[in-house]
């Protein structure tokens, strides 16, 4: 989102991989497995940096339970504005006598945890969950 570019490794992955087969397909055997090897060490490589230095934003569902529907709506789209990021597929409702404001962002994990930490320290926000939301094709 936000103009990011999506699927790239995918789309570069088929295309070596069709490579690969042609080579194979013409019997270049060694050269190929080779290629092979190389790959696969570049997209371990790959997934292992993008781990480790936090680069993949993730979806993350929260629900936020507070007494004044405004409120939580305001306090979450200040934090949310704060840090560049807007909510997805919000739905709110009404348990007892507290609303319910459920919704997606997509951020990586460390800005995920900010987040958080900002939305616990609201005081509309009487009690706020997170989970990673399932993947959508």
């Amino acid at each position: 989102s936000r103009g990011s570019v999506t699927g790239l490794t995918t789309a570069a992955t088929l295309f070596v991989v069709a490579s690969i087969g042609m080579g194979v397909g013409a019997g270049l055997y060694l050269s190929s497995l080779f290629a092979t090897v190389l790959i696969l060490f570049a997209l371990a490589l790959l997934g292992f940096v993008e781990t480790r230095f936090n680069l993949k934003p993730v979806v993350t569902c929260y629900e936020a339970i507070g007494q004044d529907l405004d409120a939580i709506l305001g306090d979450v789209n200040q934090v949310l504005e704060d840090h560049h990021h807007a909510m997805n597929d919000v739905q709110t409702g009404r348990t007892d006598h507290q609303f319910r404001v459920i919704f997606n962002v997509e951020a990586t994990r460390s800005e995920q945890e900010e987040l958080l930490r900002e939305f616990r320290q609201r005081r509309s926000v009487a009690q706020i969950k997170a989970e990673r939301a399932p993947e959508r094709e």
